[in-house]
């Protein structure tokens, strides 16, 4: 996560704020449909688009959320409720200082992690006044692939969660809990997927965004038709057949998702969890991956957040997990991530946005929580102010046909790793109190542009506490490239 500004907002429909947030190594609140007003911005998918704030650590997303959480009477959202008389949520900070991972139950979504279905299978799950509906789809009995390394990360995360007081359990869906099966015999559909509804939702939503605080003199058929939008949503725009969420299409929608919803929260009742938890990404390469969850975050619409969980060592990418719950306990949700966050604190900063001068995070490390080693234990509390204090030489050395970067760790003592990029590209390095890494000339001119005459170099240290630091220094190369 880099350093840039104190906290972001993205819009999701199917992952836009997991994703990039997962990428970034921060907390990403995906938040449950209706926690924060959505006006001002186009749905795509009406009845899935919500928007939620992205920060480097969860305290300051508590904070985001406690002033963009409120009642908007005007907002899209504002006529749908699954739970009617349960309270949205609220006191996000309040809950994110005072939460505690001790006797709570987090289920882990075995198809998740590539598990096979349990012999026998889940069976659907029943309400009291409601048809039970039989049916399944990839949704509940698809396997996710996750890569060796992913779920080296999240058995950490899991043994961590532990050490804290949590017990985890193995969980699987059951077939019913799933929009994608048809919802019962004689009771309502999920309208709003289905054409010519689901063209004319998104009309609304396009139409009224075209038309109101951020309209311009164009046409808003015009203004689709040059962003090359489908002709059937073009159409529903011009001859404004509209479906609203207040309309029966809507209203049908929507009390098929509640009835969904039921049948997950009395499957989490019937398991006595508290959360749900897993991989953001099963397996992700520096330019592919898909999230996981989607059938619950986007097409359900329950709340979701990102929380680092470590570094991915193929990539030195920083892979997160997702915690996961009931309908309007964003709050509640927010505040567990907050807990393992502050416990194990696997946010690294980006090393071409290195931390702010001054910034200082401390937290205590419970005894037993993982370390750096998926399955081992540590017990050294985080008690540093500060990373460790490491300087850049401010030249690059010649020995035969390599480069050298050097520089000195004011405690190398206390230095548990070193990590040197070169214009964003990770080099071999050696760990000492005059650290050194190298690369060759070859590797050096692939590196830079043709009238470049300086380098960035970032250093990444992290001590045996498990604090962080990273430096960056530019270091002028050119005459240095005319000699070789």
């Amino acid at each position: 996560g880099a350093n840039f500004a104190a906290f972001g907002f993205g819009g999701e429909t199917g992952g836009s704020i997991r994703n990039p947030s997962d990428r970034a190594g921060v907390v990403g609140y995906k938040t449950g449909v209706g926690t924060i007003p959505i006006g001002g911005i186009l749905a795509l998918v009406p009845d899935r688009d919500v928007i939620g704030p992205m920060t480097r650590y969860a305290e300051d997303n508590a904070k985001v959320m406690d002033v963009s959480a409120f009642d908007d009477p005007t907002d899209i959202w504002a006529t749908v409720d699954y739970t009617p008389g349960r309270p949205k949520a609220s006191n996000f900070l309040a809950k994110a200082e005072s939460a505690s991972l001790a006797g709570k139950r987090i289920g882990v979504i075995g198809t998740y992690l590539g598990q096979f279905l349990p012999s026998p299978s889940p069976t659907p799950i029943a309400v009291p006044g409601i048809v039970t509906n039989t049916g399944s789809s990839g949704n509940t009995t698809g396997r996710t692939t996750n890569t060796a390394e992913t779920l080296a990360l999240f058995n950490r995360a899991t043994a961590d969660l532990e050490a804290l007081g949590a017990e985890i359990v193995t969980v699987f869906l059951p077939p019913n809990v799933d929009t994608a099966v048809n919802v019962g015999e004689g009771l309502p559909n999920r309208a709003l997927t289905v054409n010519p509804a689901s063209t004319n939702s998104q009309a609304f939503a396009h139409y009224n965004y075209l038309t109101g605080d951020f309209a311009d003199d164009n046409d808003p058929v015009v203004r689709l038709q040059q962003a090359g939008r489908a002709t059937g949503l073009v159409t529903a725009v011009a001859n404004q057949t509209f479906v609203r969420f207040t309309d029966p299409e809507g209203v049908t929608h929507f009390q098929a998702q509640a009835i969904i919803n039921q049948r997950f929260e009395a499957w989490m009742d019937e398991n006595d969890l508290d959360v749900l938890i897993w991989p953001t990404h099963a397996s992700k390469t520096r330019t592919g991956g898909s999230v996981a969850g989607r059938n619950l975050l986007n097409d359900l619409g329950l709340p979701g957040v990102t929380v680092p969980i470590g570094i991915l060592p193929s990539t030195g990418e920083p892979l997160t997990m997702v915690f996961s719950g009931r309908y309007r306990g964003d709050a509640d949700i927010l505040a567990l991530g907050a807990a393992y966050e502050k416990a194990t604190n696997h946010r690294i900063p980006s090393p071409l946005a290195p931390a702010l001068e001054g910034e200082t995070i401390v937290y205590d490390v419970p005894s037993g929580l993982g370390s750096a080693d998926a399955g081992t234990s540590a017990v050294t509390a985080k008690s540093d102010v500060l990373g460790p204090v490491v300087s850049v030489g401010g030249k690059l050395k010649v020995s035969g046909s390599s480069l050298t970067v050097s520089g000195v760790a004011a405690d190398s003592s206390e230095l548990a790793s070193i990590k040197v990029y070169v214009n964003g590209k990770k080099i071999p390095a050696k760990l000492a109190k005059k650290w050194t890494a190298s690369l060759s000339v070859a590797q050096l001119k692939k590196l830079l542009k043709t009238k470049d005459k300086t380098v960035e170099i970032t250093v990444l240290a992290k001590d045996t506490a498990g604090n962080a630091s990273a430096t960056r220094k530019v270091v002028k190369v050119g005459a240095l490239l005319k000699s070789l």
